[in-house]
């Protein structure tokens, strides 16, 4: 293991690109391990990134529920 909060901030830039990608699936993989890893330290910054840019991706793919629950 490395530094896991820099890990969390990778996770979570590298979600933001494939959205941008319209790879949207894979958004969403990389934003549950950032938002799992933000969790586990407690890191209120990484957490509140992952669920809001979480959310849009869950938009794109429709999940409209799964991304309300995502922005809470």
């Amino acid at each position: 293991m490395g530094y896991r909060p820099g890990e969390g901030d990778v996770l979570a830039n590298l979600g933001l690109l494939c959205h941008h990608l319209g790879e949207d699936e894979t958004a969403r993989e990389y934003y549950h391990r950032a938002l799992e890893i933000g969790q586990e330290l407690s890191a209120r910054e990484i957490e509140a990134y992952a669920m809001t840019h979480l959310g849009h991706a869950l938009v794109e793919l429709g999940n409209l529920g799964e991304a309300t629950d995502a922005d809470q």
